[in-house]
C-alpha cells in the first residue's frame, strides 16, 4: 500500500487508535461509562 490512499488509510488508523486509547484511559470518556455501569450494577 505504497500508494496515496494507503497513506490516508494509515494516518486514519492512527488517528483513531490514538483516540480509542484516550477514550480507554483515567479520565476518558469509555472508562467513565464503564465505571458508571459497573457503579448502577453493584448497587
Amino acid at each position: 500500500m505504497a500508494s496515496e490512499e494507503g497513506e490516508t488509510m494509515r494516518k486514519r488508523a492512527q488517528e483513531l487508535g490514538r483516540a480509542v486509547r484516550q477514550a480507554a484511559e483515567e479520565g476518558g470518556i469509555s472508562r467513565k461509562e464503564l465505571e458508571s455501569f459497573i457503579s448502577h450494577i453493584t448497587r
